[in-house]
């Protein structure tokens, strides 16, 4: 989907995880609902294998979204420690925007995620209201244009 993001050239995307993760279409995002299980480690890897398509050098932005707490990754700490890693080494500048949407979502969890790319992201909490996630989103497409503009 290119020029979602109100008029921008932003390109979109999508990665659904539940105890495995998937590339997806638009559609297939709008028609998901939760599986019951929680992998940020599955995420990470798809995560990993995204960004590694690119040039080095190109600028990306990752939204991690989730409504709860990883309940599958077996060695999250090690998870973490590889995509923290690849994303310092990958050649390629790289911010982690991320979205609670449930009030049980861990939020400590994705402040950490925030600081994992090249540049600082942004948390936000989207609550269950209609436009909730949709200004959460307007809001960080905004901050990228302004911090991809400067460099």
């Amino acid at each position: 989907m290119t020029g979602a993001a109100e008029g921008t050239d932003h390109v979109l995307e999508f990665i659904l995880y539940g105890s495995s993760a998937i590339f997806a279409h638009a559609c297939d995002v709008l028609s998901s609902s939760p599986s019951g299980g929680t992998s940020f480690g599955a995420a990470f890897r798809a995560i990993t294998e995204y960004i590694a398509r690119y040039p080095m050098g190109t600028i990306l932005t990752v939204v991690f979204m989730t409504d709860g707490h990883d309940t599958r990754t077996q060695n999250l700490p090690a998870e973490k420690h590889a995509f923290v890693d690849f994303l310092k080494t990958c050649g390629r500048q790289t911010t982690i925007h991320a979205i609670g949407f449930m009030p049980q979502h861990n939020r400590g969890a994705l402040e950490e995620m925030c600081k994992m790319g090249s540049s600082e992201g942004m948390y936000r909490y989207a609550d269950g209201r209609d436009s909730g996630l949709e200004a959460r989103f307007a809001e960080m497409f905004r901050s990228e244009e302004r911090r991809v503009g400067k460099e």
